[in-house]
Formats: structure tokens, C-alpha cells, sequence
């Protein structure tokens, strides 16, 4: 009865020793699977390949070796370079317009009594217009005094060189003691040619001429 209950008590004690030894090989089992193996596809991505924008793909294992990535960081860092110095031109290029310059040229003073034109000698000047640049415009301005006040006076300028008055640049004053008198813009022959002043009086009473000269704005 005793060898009975013995035998009995042995069988379920190796059950439950193998029982408990597969348990524990199959715990095993599941925790290095959770441990160690991770999902298809999934990629690891290092400090350096996060700079370099560089993954690595378990499942397909596509490496890029040291000097692949030397290679890249080169490159991209030439490229960064290049933007830069295209940048820095870019701004430091400055684009102005031509300055615009301003020339007086002074004919001189005189005076004159005719009712006809005449020139006043003490005005004539050589004027070559290249000397100037790119002429933007040209004027030409008198100050004229009567001191009788009482005669219509007119003022141009003439190309003694070509031999005809300069177009435009005839003006008059309608009386007074004296005026400051203004042409529009005037054109001047190309070359060198001596100009001069001219005046006509009304009632032929002398003219004073103050100042004549000739404004040049030009690039």
C-alpha cells in the first residue's frame, strides 16, 4: 500500500517537473524574441546620420560606408559654401545710377546800344560739349540791367563758328530796370566752336550785361 502511494506521488512529481522546465525554456524564448528581435523595416538612425540625413536599413541592409558619408558631408558643405559667397556678392554689388553733375561756364559782362543784334565782345568762348560727359541739359542765363527802364531789350546766344544763333536760347525783357532771364533747354553743336553773346535794344538805350553763363547738367 506504502510502494503504491510512493509510485504514485513520483509520477506526478516528474509531471510536474517537466511541466515547470518548459514553462521556463518558453519564458525564455518570449523574452530574448522581446529583447533582441525588432520589426521588419524598422531603421536605426545614429547622431551623425541625423546631421547627415543618412538612415540604416536593417531589412534590406543599405549601409553608406565612412567615406560615402566624407563624401556627402563634402559636398554638402561646398554647396552651403557656394550659396553663401553667391549671396554675399549678391548683396555687396551695389547698383546705383550715373550721378548727375552740374558745369557752370561763365561768358562774361558787357554792354550794348543797337537795335539790331550785336555781339558783345567781351563774351566770346570755345565750347566743346564733350568735354562734358553725357549732357542731360544745357541752359542758358542772363542777368540784364536798363537803366533807363523803359525799352524792350532782347538777349541770345550765337554760334560764331557755324555762323547762326544757338535755337532756343532767345529771350527779352519787357521793360524794368533789370531781370534775371532764363532760356529753356538748348542744344549745343558737337565740336569745339566759340560762341558768344548777342543783345538788341528797342529804343537803342544802352544795355548792361551783369552776367551771362551756361548751365550744364550732365552725367
Amino acid at each position: 500500500m506504502i510502494l503504491e502511494r510512493f509510485r504514485t506521488f513520483e509520477g506526478d512529481f516528474l509531471k510536474a517537473l517537466t511541466f515547470l522546465f518548459f514553462a521556463f525554456l518558453f519564458g525564455n524564448l518570449l523574452v530574448l524574441d522581446i529583447l533582441f528581435l525588432k520589426p521588419s523595416g524598422t531603421k536605426f538612425v545614429s547622431e551623425k546620420d541625423k546631421k547627415t540625413g543618412i538612415s540604416v536599413d536593417v531589412q534590406n541592409q543599405t549601409l553608406c560606408p565612412a567615406s560615402c558619408i566624407a563624401k556627402i558631408e563634402e559636398a554638402t558643405s561646398s554647396s552651403v559654401a557656394e550659396v553663401k559667397k553667391e549671396t554675399t556678392d549678391s548683396k555687396g554689388t551695389i547698383t546705383s545710377s550715373p550721378q548727375l553733375r552740374e558745369s557752370l561756364i561763365t561768358l562774361g559782362t558787357g554792354s550794348n546800344a543797337s537795335t539790331d543784334y550785336e555781339n558783345v565782345a567781351t563774351t566770346q568762348v570755345y565750347i566743346d560739349p564733350s568735354k562734358y560727359g553725357t549732357i542731360k541739359s544745357v541752359k542758358f542765363e542772363v542777368s540784364i540791367a536798363v537803366p533807363t527802364a523803359n525799352q524792350y531789350v532782347y538777349v541770345r546766344l550765337y554760334n560764331v563758328t557755324d555762323k547762326n544763333p544757338v535755337w532756343n536760347s532767345e529771350m527779352y525783357m519787357s521793360g524794368g530796370p533789370s531781370a534775371f532771364l532764363e532760356s529753356g533747354p538748348i542744344t549745343l553743336a558737337s565740336g569745339n566752336k566759340l560762341y558768344v553773346v548777342q543783345i538788341k535794344s528797342q529804343l537803342k538805350h544802352q544795355t548792361n550785361l551783369n552776367q551771362a553763363r551756361l548751365r550744364i547738367e550732365s552725367y
